[in-house]
Formats: structure tokens, C-alpha cells, sequence
């Protein structure tokens, strides 16, 4: 019998730490913060009533982590005053998503853009988060600017020192003059190879250029 009886405390002293007791007053008060009567025949609620019992019921299940799809949905004035309190309060950790700006606003403290591909995290509510991303775009976007110049400046040196190569390269007897030929038609080749390694050189870099810029974040209204 003194097992049972152990075993009997053991279940209430738990039953007691997970709020049991409470649950009942808890249920009804979390029903009327959402507008819903607590004795209310669930097959006879509205969907926007439906809505909100999902929310109820989701919201009195003890965890450490909520996902919540567009919550504010078919909540009055009062309703979502009362779930952005209950979140702040809440020791829980919660990832929302929702087009209801303020709502975010007022709640999250990062927010998590997911854009053409890529998550990107911002240790800031929905407004301030937003204004970070465009700071950042303006950067990208004069980043990319800058290389753009850059590139065509050393793309259009690259194919000045090839041309050059290649006019070096076609040795023109009758512009050697007194000079005897083989000395002549060496320099000549040896200049066009010093063009034509110079105009590589110039090549290998464009491609670290690009290389460079393919790594880096760009900016969307870049074509």
C-alpha cells in the first residue's frame, strides 16, 4: 500500500508542476483573451472561430519552441493586443511568419529574409530589419558599380597590349631599314611576346576580378 501511495504523490507532485491544476482557469482565460466561449461545441464554431481554438490549443501546449503561420489572422484589436503580450511574456522561443508589419514589430527581436535562394538573418524587429537590408544593398550595389568600371578598364588595357602584340608580331622588312633582318625580326618578336604576356597577365586578373565578384552578395537590380 505505502508504494501505491508513493507512487500516487510522485504522479500529483508532477501533475501539479505542469500547471494540471491550472489548466482548467488558464484554458478559459486564453478562450476569452481570443473571443471564444469556452462552452461552445467546437462543430459549431465559424472558421475564423476554428482559427482561433487552433491558436488556443497550440498556445496551452507546453513547449520550447512555436511555429506560428500568420497568427493574427481573424484576431480583433483586443485579441492581438493580448497574443503580443502573451509572446513577450512567454520564456519560449516563437518563429512567426506574417504580413502583419507591426505585429513583427512589436514581438521579434531577429528577423529571417528568404531571398532567391538564400536566408538571410537580422538581429532586429521587421522595420529596422528591412532598413539593414537596404544599407546593405546600396553597399552591394556601389560594390558593384566599382567592379563593373574596374573590369572594363582593365578588359579594354587588355585588348589595347593585344593588339599591340599582334601589329609587333608582323615584321615589316621594309621598315627595318640599314638594320640587318634577323636582329630586326627578333626585337620584333621579342616585343610581341612581352605584349602578348602582358595582355595574359592583364587577362588573369579580369577573371580574379570576376572570380571576386561571383563570391560576393549582387545586388538584384543588377542585370
Amino acid at each position: 500500500m505505502s508504494s501505491v501511495l508513493t507512487e500516487f504523490a510522485e504522479a500529483e507532485e508532477s501533475y501539479r508542476l505542469c500547471g494540471g491544476y491550472d489548466f482548467a482557469a488558464q484554458a478559459e482565460s486564453v478562450l476569452a483573451a481570443l473571443g471564444l466561449d469556452a462552452e461552445a461545441q467546437a462543430g459549431a464554431l465559424s472558421g475564423g472561430q476554428t482559427r482561433r481554438l487552433l491558436l488556443a490549443a497550440l498556445l496551452l501546449s507546453p513547449a520550447d519552441l512555436y511555429l506560428l503561420d500568420e497568427p493574427t489572422n481573424h484576431l480583433d484589436a483586443a485579441g492581438l493586443a493580448w497574443l503580443e503580450e502573451w509572446i513577450r511574456a512567454s520564456p519560449a522561443a516563437f518563429v512567426l511568419v506574417s504580413h502583419d508589419r507591426a505585429f513583427l514589430d512589436a514581438v521579434s527581436t531577429h528577423t529571417a529574409l528568404l531571398e532567391r535562394g538564400g536566408l538571410t538573418v537580422y538581429p532586429a524587429p521587421y522595420t529596422a530589419a528591412m532598413e539593414l537590408r537596404e544599407t546593405e544593398r546600396a553597399a552591394q550595389e556601389r560594390d558593384f558599380e566599382a567592379y563593373r568600371r574596374r573590369r572594363a578598364a582593365l578588359e579594354e588595357e587588355r585588348r589595347r597590349q593585344a593588339s599591340k602584340s599582334r601589329s609587333a608580331a608582323q615584321f615589316n622588312h621594309s621598315r627595318a631599314g640599314n638594320v640587318p633582318l634577323l636582329p630586326a625580326k627578333n626585337k620584333a618578336q621579342s616585343v610581341s611576346q612581352k605584349l602578348a604576356g602582358q595582355a595574359r597577365a592583364l587577362e588573369r586578373r579580369v577573371e580574379r576580378l570576376d572570380a571576386a565578384a561571383t563570391a560576393s552578395p549582387t545586388p538584384t537590380t543588377a542585370a
